[in-house]
């Protein structure tokens, strides 16, 4: 049984959570003035 069965877009629930952990890294990157270093 798999653990993840949401499917949106041909994406399961691990893949959006990737998704939006790599955005939402890379905007807090852009937009604020924090070092690389504590973003990631």
């Amino acid at each position: 049984m798999e653990t993840a069965s949401f499917i949106f877009l041909g994406f399961n629930l691990h893949a959006w959570i990737t998704i939006a952990t790599v955005l939402t890294m890379f905007s807090i990157l852009l937009f604020t003035k924090l070092r690389s270093d504590l973003v990631f």
